[in-house]
């Protein structure tokens, strides 16, 4: 089951705090999750949107998906996507983006891996 609003933004506190601490001040930290967590959708759909022209079923993946927020937009707007995230800043620590972002979706939405490195088959279509 997805996280809701309170654990997302409880997740984003907790990562921030262990990963980020000594490069961003608390209050930072604080603004950047509030960003993070807000409900609407990414500006860049939005931006987008107009211009698309994408095809009728389109399969999008999001390369440095971070926490999720692009992909988890696009899935509300019934659109395939996944999000493929080298998750490099949170090893060795107890949250990382890449574990935030598969709570966020209850399908297997995400991979650790780098854009040169991608963990699937050429012409996958999912």
């Amino acid at each position: 089951m997805a996280i809701n609003q309170t654990q997302l933004v409880d997740l984003l506190t907790q990562y921030r705090r262990e990963n980020w601490c000594g490069i961003q001040t608390p209050e930072w930290q604080t603004r950047i999750v509030a960003s993070m967590a807000q409900e609407s959708e990414p500006a860049i759909l939005s931006r987008i949107a107009p211009y698309s022209g994408l095809p009728r079923d389109p399969l999008i993946l999001d390369l440095g998906s971070g926490v999720g927020n692009f992909v988890v937009a696009c899935r509300k707007r019934g659109l395939r996507a996944f999000g493929v995230e080298p998750d490099r800043i949170g090893h060795g620590s107890s949250l990382s983006s890449l574990q935030i972002a598969a709570r966020r979706l209850d399908s297997a939405a995400f991979a650790a891996a780098t854009g040169e490195q991608l963990p699937f088959a050429d012409a996958t279509t999912w």
